[in-house]
């Protein structure tokens, strides 16, 4: 990639590009690209949190958020297979064409955000719409799955939660992606009847899923708790997520008897 023409269409880009070579060091950069790293930008693919599972997939092409920069969180897109390494593509997120997006969505699952589920939470407690249930849903086997698979297999796997979990609930409920592996459902006017059904949905698609797939397995702890009033919103919370722990710990205690046995 030594060509003038080819780094000089790489340096009018308006986004960051890096070329790495075989090894993962650092080739060249472009302007965008050292600007986007203020503390420049990484001489290594493992300093971008690639690990060496990733480093397997990574010129078939790999989208990952990575957090270990200035920046928080960057998008790194490797965009094709080089002679001598490959080319990454790195989105800086907090240009300005992408703050109204990031302040509503999730980057990563296009969901709402912490910061969108904040401000309904707060909306909804001066609103007519109790009883008003709250979900909590957590992945089980998402460290298992970066460890073993790599941390593109773990941000799939965190996608397709998202999806599976918007395709039951209902058009009107708020679903956010909190943090991590962790999402929750802000369920207005809902009874535990109405809750108890959206639960039987999301089981449902995830056990269809899981008979599709031969790899990786779903595996995830919901509860959920309600508030009847607006005084009892903010607590309701911490039930729905206390709700889902339990859940989370005697699928534990199952599996570790269930591996007693065998």
């Amino acid at each position: 990639m030594k060509d003038k023409e080819n780094l000089h269409l790489i340096n009018i880009l308006p986004i960051g590009v890096a070329l790495y070579d075989k090894s993962g060091k650092l080739i060249y950069s472009n302007p965008k690209a050292r600007k986007v790293f203020k503390k420049g930008v990484p001489g290594t693919l493992t300093k971008l949190e690639i690990n060496k599972e990733d480093m397997k997939t990574l010129r078939k092409g790999l989208t990952l958020t990575t957090s270990k920069n200035s920046y928080n969180e960057l998008v790194i897109k490797p965009l094709e297979k080089l002679n001598e390494g490959c080319i990454v593509v790195f989105q800086d997120i907090f240009d300005d064409d992408n703050l109204k997006y990031l302040a509503v969505y999730d980057s990563m699952t296009g969901l709402y955000n912490r910061n969108f589920f904040e401000a309904e939470l707060k909306r909804l407690r001066n609103s007519r719409n109790f009883p008003i249930s709250i979900i909590s849903a957590d992945l089980d086997n998402l460290k298992k799955t970066n460890d073993k698979y790599g941390h593109q297999a773990g941000d799939k796997l965190i996608i397709s939660a998202g999806n599976i979990l918007k395709e039951c609930v209902r058009k009107d409920d708020i679903l956010a992606r909190i943090g991590g592996d962790e999402f929750s459902v802000l369920v207005p006017k809902a009874d535990k009847a109405t809750v108890e059904r959206i639960f039987t949905r999301i089981y449902r698609k995830i056990e269809l899923v899981n008979k599709s797939t031969r790899r990786i397995k779903f595996r995830i702890s919901i509860g959920y708790s309600i508030a009847k009033n607006r005084k009892a919103l903010r607590s309701t919370i911490e039930k729905a997520d206390a709700e889902m722990y339990k859940v989370k710990i005697q699928k534990a205690a199952l599996d570790k008897v269930s591996k007693k046995k065998l």
